[in-house]
Formats: structure tokens, C-alpha cells, sequence
């Protein structure tokens, strides 16, 4: 079945802050709830199942293939942007209700509706979507592209294997590419995860981070 592609809209997220809730590590033990009333949260792949958030996005095909029927309950009632690549519905359906984005492997950040700049990962996806949304300020919770105390994620969602060091590398290199388009911008980000391998942007703590509004 060939999906219907559709573009990002209203409502924006210029009023508030922005959470991007990543699967990193430096977020186990830490209770997503004391991030409600503090803006707008938005989760990326399996952690949008963990804290209501306004919206959820995932350009992993493994992710969406495991979590299909979940992912279709979630899409009634929240936004749901999927940016699969091409042709990826000869492997999964479209899931109903969620909205389809093209996306792209070239650098930076994309201003058209219709289209993501994926940077290899849902989290660099989910930037871009914080910018079409026209967010102001964005903090990256759980983007941390290491392993912290033997772990890759906050959660246990994934069964397949882990992730090797040298590719967290590679794309947590990639966030530089958009850091300075953004500065350039007047888009604030910071990096709630002080061991992050993503050192393009200010970190601070996540005790911070939950005071910035």
C-alpha cells in the first residue's frame, strides 16, 4: 500500500519550550512526569509510549515494523510523523492517522513542511520537526549517543542488538551540521545530558534543563 505523504502544521510550538525526549541512558531512574506544564514534550521512537507527549516521531523501520498496532492506537489520538525513506511500505503498511514526511540525507536543517533531514537518527529527525513546529527553544533529553553504566537506553524496549560505539560517534558528529544554522537562527538548544557525545550545543544537568521554563 503506497502511502499518502502530508507536511507539518499547526499547532506550533513557538510559546514554550520544546522537550525532545530521546532513549538515552542519563534518563533512567528519572520520572518523565516532572517534565508536564513545562512545555511541549515530544517523544522519539519507543519513549513517546513512556510520558504523554504532543507528538511522536521515528524514521527507524525496525522500530515501526515491532511497534505497528502500538504505534496505530497512539496515532488516533496523538501526532504521530513517520520519515521512513522511500519505498519503505513494500516492507510495513502505512500506519493509519500518522502523518508521512519525505526525508533526506543531506546536511543541516530542512525549512520545507514536507521533508526531514534525518541525520541517521530519529533524534536529529525530531530536531527538525521542533524546528518546521517553529520552536524557540529546544532541549535534547536523552541524547546521549554513548553508553553510560552499560546501557544504551533509559528503557528495555528494544530487543534487537545494541548499537556499536563507533556508529554513536559518527552520528552524534552529525548535530554539528545544524548547530550553527540554528545559532544563526535565534533557535536556543541545549543538551540535557552532560556526558553526551553530541558537543555541539551548551549542556547542563536535567535538574537544570527542568527549570529553563
Amino acid at each position: 500500500m503506497t502511502p499518502q505523504f502530508g507536511t507539518v502544521g499547526p499547532p506550533w510550538w513557538r510559546d514554550k519550550p520544546v522537550f525532545l525526549i530521546g532513549g538515552g541512558p542519563s534518563l533512567r531512574g528519572f520520572d518523565l512526569r516532572r517534565l508536564f506544564g513545562l512545555g511541549h514534550l515530544v517523544g522519539i521512537n519507543e519513549s513517546m509510549f513512556h510520558v504523554p507527549v504532543v507528538a511522536g516521531v521515528s524514521i527507524d523501520l525496525r522500530f515501526v515494523s515491532s511497534r505497528y498496532d502500538r504505534l496505530a492506537d497512539f496515532a488516533k489520538t496523538t501526532q504521530l510523523f513517520l520519515s521512513l525513506g522511500a519505498e519503505w511500505w513494500d516492507e510495513v503498511d502505512p500506519v493509519p492517522s500518522a502523518v508521512n514526511l519525505w526525508n533526506s540525507p543531506l546536511p543541516g536543517i530542512s525549512h520545507d513542511p514536507a521533508l526531514l533531514r534525518r541525520g541517521s537518527t530519529s533524534g536529529y529527525a525530531a530536531l527538525n520537526l521542533a524546528v518546521l513546529k517553529r520552536a524557540r527553544h529546544i532541549v535534547l533529553l536523552g541524547f546521549d549517543y554513548c553508553n553510560i553504566g552499560g546501557h544504551q537506553n533509559f528503557h528495555d524496549g528494544y530487543s534487537w542488538r545494541p548499537v556499536a560505539d563507533a556508529l554513536w560517534a559518527d552520528w552524534a558528529r552529525e548535530f554539528a551540521f545544524a548547530a550553527d544554522e540554528l545559532k544563526t537562527a535565534g533557535i536556543s538548544v541545549v543538551n540535557a545530558s552532560p556526558e553526551s557525545m553530541i558537543d555541539c550545543f551548551p549542556k547542563m544537568t536535567i535538574e537544570d534543563a527542568c527549570h529553563l521554563s
